[in-house]
């Protein structure tokens, strides 16, 4: 079991950015008025054209120790989240979104969960969008314990129902112990989207101690670009199932893909490609299981998806 001093415990506020926005600064400043402030913050941009670095730095005050990082390249935010490990001096880590806004009470929930033998902690979410729409992802309250590999990757990967045993996974809702982020290298750099699943269940794999909080710490923002959402989102889940698919099985595996395959005829794009989707699915006999057992939550997806986005 992990034990903690009992004084305030020292950890490092790492954040990564690209092309960032105003919501930085209001990123910036939840960090600060976190309960129990980080030892450092830690700031890795990823190749951003214009970021005035002066005015973050300017935030910061000199009590707390601010380290900056630019990579010469966009690498990805696994990557950069990688970078900020490397570059932190401290035995815990706590991961900040440069859009979402952490909840001050948010370092005290993960310091407890670490007290209480934790090695990964995470805290429950809010969602905002531009239109006002918003959507909560409460988790049940789950105490430190070692996960199944099997049953977090059905969770992740399948759909799986384990809500009083399994959480949710968003980098930016995650605190980790240094010692077991490093032992699995971190987050997989080639992985662009979906790194914090690929990352959760490496952890799984290794041994981790999970925990979650009900408690809602994050409001995420929920921001639209060429390389999140839609079928980039569906590419990476068709990469998942091929590192992982042995852990789910043989038949969840090719529900999931006839899953993944529905979803990309809707966020395909264009009618030729939502006729390529079409002419795949009817391949796969798991995708009549799909449209028999799974069609209602699909419609729920389609509704959530046309909410988001309405004016």
């Amino acid at each position: 079991m992990i034990t903690l001093p009992t004084r305030e415990f020292e950890y490092s506020a790492v954040i990564t950015t690209y092309q960032p926005s105003q919501l930085l600064r209001d990123a910036i400043n939840s960090i600060l008025q976190q309960s129990i402030t980080p030892k450092e913050i830690i700031l890795v941009d990823d190749c951003s054209k214009d970021l005035e670095l002066a005015d973050i730095r300017n935030l910061v005050p000199e009590d707390i120790v601010f380290i900056f990082h630019s990579n010469s390249q966009n690498l990805g935010a696994g990557c950069s989240r990688n970078i900020g490990v490397g570059l932190s001096s401290t035995s815990y880590i706590i991961f900040f979104d440069d859009d979402d806004v952490s909840l001050p009470t948010r370092s005290v929930i993960h310091k407890e969960a670490f007290q209480n033998g934790a090695s990964v902690s995470y805290v429950s979410s809010r969602k905002n969008y531009s239109n006002g729409y918003q959507v909560e992802y409460p988790n049940s309250e789950i105490q430190p314990k070692v996960l199944e590999p099997k049953k977090l990757a059905r969770k992740l990967l399948y759909g799986g129902s384990y809500r009083d045993s399994i959480g949710d996974v968003p980098s930016s809702t995650l605190a980790i112990s240094k010692n077991k982020f490093l032992s699995i290298d971190g987050f997989d750099g080639s992985m662009r989207r979906l790194e914090d699943v690929d990352l959760a269940i490496r952890l799984s794999l290794g041994l981790a101690s999970f925990s979650w909080s009900s408690t809602i710490a994050v409001n995420r923002t929920s921001t639209f670009r060429q390389d999140k959402g839609g079928l980039v989102e569906t590419n990476h889940e068709y990469i998942l199932l091929q590192k992982y698919g042995y852990l789910i099985g043989w038949w969840r595996k090719n529900y999931a893909v006839a899953l993944i395959t529905l979803r990309s005829f809707y966020f395909g794009g264009t009618l030729a490609k939502r006729k390529w989707s079409s002419l795949l699915g009817l391949l796969n006999p798991f995708f009549i299981l799909v449209l028999l057992t799974r069609f209602p939550r699909f419609l729920s997806r389609l509704n959530h998806d046309r909410q988001q986005r309405k004016k």
